[in-house]
């Protein structure tokens, strides 16, 4: 295990993709992410994807989950936290720009 955090630049990508270029047989499901340009590997598991909202301000928007047995793809399989979101939200409300209010500009992925 590392002693020092390390992170990485990725690419969310298109889950249908990932599945048809590194020949998966449909593994990414909806509620996973597939970000190439990552190396996950074992201790990795839990680490978070963060994106930039409109204003700069980072996002949690999944957690790393999974990685092929030889830590060699240059793609990780996430779980997305939207697929949680009805377990989460109790714990976010009071949070600054409470993110559970209508009208919270949420990140894109796209």
């Amino acid at each position: 295990m590392a002693e020092t955090l390390r992170d990485a630049n990725g690419t969310i990508t298109n889950n249908r993709l990932c599945n048809v270029n590194y020949k998966l047989g449909g593994i990414f499901k909806d509620d996973m992410m597939c970000i190439v340009g990552v190396q996950p590997c074992a201790g990795d598991a839990g680490g978070p994807a963060i994106v930039l909202d409109y204003d700069n301000r980072p996002a949690v928007v999944a957690l790393q989950s999974w990685y092929d047995r030889n830590c060699s793809s240059n793609y990780g399989g996430f779980v997305g936290l939207s697929a949680a979101q009805d377990f989460l939200k109790p714990f976010l409300h009071g949070f600054p720009n409470d993110v559970c209010k209508p009208g919270f500009q949420r990140p894109s992925l796209n």
